[in-house]
Order: C-alpha cells, then structure tokens, then sequence
C-alpha cells in the first residue's frame, strides 16, 4: 500500500521516514526534521501525531528510528538527544 504524505522534500540525508507496523496494522513514521512520529491506520487514514523539539520526555531532537515491540510499545531513537525513548501504543 502507499499514500501521499506531505513532507520530506530535503535533500538532507537525516530528513528520511522510517517506518514500522505494530501487531493492529497502524503504521508509525518518523518526520526527523519536524521532530515528530505521525500515526497511521492501515488504510492510510491519519490517527495521530506526537512529539515536538526538544530534551524533555515528550519531545525528540532528531527521531531517526523507530521500531514496536510485541506488545506494540512504541520504542523511537532520538539521534541528537542520544537516547531511545519508549511510549505506549497509539490509538
């Protein structure tokens, strides 16, 4: 599946997605340069958004990374923050 999304017009190296899927289908992506993690259901639709810039344990510096654990924790590396920070799922 694919859909549009507006963003990522950079030619910056850091400015890239990463995306993953948790067990419910809703897919989570990276914006790195809008210090966020955009939330999708499976078919496209937008569910939420988290994140803002910063150090605080609600803000990222350049979230590169991100990946669900079984039990659809959300875990998103924070290059520039150096940590991985870990949120619960989101619906």
């Amino acid at each position: 599946r694919e859909w549009p999304i507006e963003g990522w017009s950079s030619q910056s190296v850091v400015n890239k997605p990463y995306l993953a899927v948790d067990t419910e289908g809703y897919v989570y992506v990276t914006d790195p340069e809008l210090w966020r993690v955009l939330v999708f259901d499976q078919e496209g639709n937008f569910k939420a958004t988290f994140g803002v810039f910063g150090n605080d344990n609600q803000s990222f510096a350049l979230p590169n990374g991100v990946a669900i654990g079984p039990d659809n924790t959300v875990y998103v590396a924070d290059a520039d923050n150096h940590r991985v920070m870990v949120f619960p799922a989101v619906r």
